[in-house]
């Protein structure tokens, strides 16, 4: 991305800072969605960096891509591989993507919970119901696993990430 701004461009990019910083959300104000979760994930960051604003775009950066790979991974849950690049592309390439994606704000963090909560969703729609297909346990004679068992792990991060989502947004 060409967008990535080079210094303060926003208020909110500095209650951003200033969150990171020293949190006191009551004084700096930072905007949702997200800001508790994105500053959290921006001061582990900043441990690692030489101030709050290369914090902010190392995190959005980082957000941007794995929100892009969880949606291609929830889009290849529901249909093809090449379908769900395309489908992810043209999420990714939105204007509103473009623009604020790699800003030093929590938008980019937002989309991304929502991206792994929708890949968390589209796995657990894919699972047989009971009296479906058979699983391995089932060909190999251990006996049938529970359903709920089943979905376990995949209900899991659906549930986290629509948590997260909804906690941010």
């Amino acid at each position: 991305y060409t967008s990535i701004p080079r210094t303060l461009w926003e208020y909110d990019e500095c209650l951003y800072a200033s969150g990171i910083e020293k949190f006191e959300p009551l004084l700096h104000h930072p905007p949702p969605p997200g800001s508790p979760v994105y500053i959290a994930f921006a001061k582990v960051v900043a441990l690692a960096t030489p101030d709050a604003f290369t914090a902010m775009r190392i995190t959005s950066i980082l957000a941007v891509a794995i929100g892009f790979l969880a949606f291609v991974f929830a889009f290849a849950a529901i249909t093809d591989l090449c379908t769900a690049v395309i489908a992810a592309v043209l999420l990714y390439t939105s204007p509103a993507v473009l623009v604020s994606g790699v800003l030093p704000q929590a938008d980019s963090g937002a989309l991304t919970l929502m991206g792994l909560a929708v890949w968390g969703c589209a796995r657990t729609m894919g699972e047989p119901a009971v009296g479906g297909r058979q699983s391995a346990e089932e060909r190999e004679g251990v006996g049938p696993l529970p359903t709920a068992d089943r979905r376990l792990p995949d209900f899991f991060p659906a549930l986290c990430g629509l948590v997260c989502a909804l906690a941010i947004g």
